[in-house]
């Protein structure tokens, strides 16, 4: 940033910004631009998810399988806390995601150290009539992201009507919350409570 990025942001006459809470993260170092908002968009779905599972609660994520950033050891954990407390009762988690830098491999080390091959499954990404497929056979898209600018996966599961349960590092946690849209967590395991 202040060998080469910080020339170039400093010089222009704005900066576009992805969420409210960039916004008031940015905006002291950005205090002399002109700061826009502009969101990610998606094409508004006429199919909206109207069953849900009556044998199980499918959870979904599409996204990157960035172990850290996207908190899967904050969900995997959670998951643990879960299972150990006797409250998993037929519960799925079916990720998606492409396979970079062997990141599909470190979450299923991950996963398999930590006993959860039972709820846990990993698949390959899934795009357009796939995906939708996907999501509107799940019933609930989570994301525990510690960090996000404006979160995709989130964005197209609520447009398909899925409830999100998300932390509040996907910079929409609060905006599900207080519309009524799922839950929103700490950036901790201890969500699940």
């Amino acid at each position: 940033m202040l060998i080469l990025f910080n020339k170039f942001i400093f010089s222009s006459s704005g900066i576009i910004l992805l969420s409210e809470s960039e916004k008031n993260n940015l905006s002291k170092k950005f205090k002399k631009l002109n700061i826009i908002l502009s969101s990610n968009g998606v094409y508004n779905s006429e199919v909206k998810k109207e069953q849900f599972s009556k044998d199980c609660v499918r959870y979904i994520y599409i996204g990157r399988l960035e172990y850290v950033i996207k908190g899967f050891d904050l969900l995997f954990d959670a998951l643990v806390k879960v299972k150990e407390q006797g409250k998993v009762h037929n519960i799925k988690l079916d990720i998606f995601g492409p396979n970079l830098f062997h990141s599909k491999e470190k979450l299923i080390n991950e996963i398999n150290k930590r006993s959860l091959n039972d709820i846990v499954q990993l698949y390959d990404p899934v795009v357009g009539k796939e995906k939708e497929e996907q999501l509107l056979s799940h019933d609930i898209f989570i994301q525990t992201s510690r960090t996000e600018g404006l979160p995709m996966g989130i964005i197209e599961a609520l447009n398909y009507g899925l409830p999100c349960i998300c932390t509040k590092g996907t910079s929409l946690g609060e905006t599900i919350r207080d519309n009524n849209l799922g839950c929103c967590a700490e950036n901790n395991h201890n969500f699940v409570y």
